[in-house]
């Protein structure tokens, strides 16, 4: 679920034009945050929590809450320019929210795939 919707915010945010009086949703990362917290042994037994590791989920619930920040001020913000500057700190390779964000989808297809392997264990 989270997957999907950062994906559609994602590609939602792409296509604002910042001079129009459009508001992005955020992305909830309540339900990860959750199911981390319920499942931390066996996160860190499949390496998905602390240490260094770029496919950290707590790193990726990081990521999302600065796009979150980034999307809050460009729905806050009534200036296009503010906007315009907003919406390229998240898709200019120059800044670093922009490379942080490509490691978003593929770490919540991971952890996805490692749930359905286990769960299949269990059938």
């Amino acid at each position: 679920m989270l997957r999907d919707e950062f994906k559609e915010t994602l590609s939602y945010t792409r296509s604002i034009h910042p001079s129009l009086p459009i508001k992005a949703t955020l992305i909830d990362p309540v339900f990860m945050r959750d199911a981390v917290i319920s499942n931390e042994s066996f996160l860190r037994n499949q390496k998905l929590l602390g240490g260094d590791s770029s496919e950290d989920v707590i790193k990726i619930l990081h990521i999302l809450t600065k796009f979150n920040t980034q999307i809050t001020g460009f729905n806050n913000s009534h200036n296009t320019e503010e906007k315009r500057e907003l919406l390229a700190q998240i898709y200019s390779p120059s800044f670093v929210l922009f490379s942080e964000l490509s490691t978003v989808e593929p770490v919540l297809n991971k952890v996805i795939k490692i749930c359905e392997e286990t769960l299949k264990k269990y059938e």
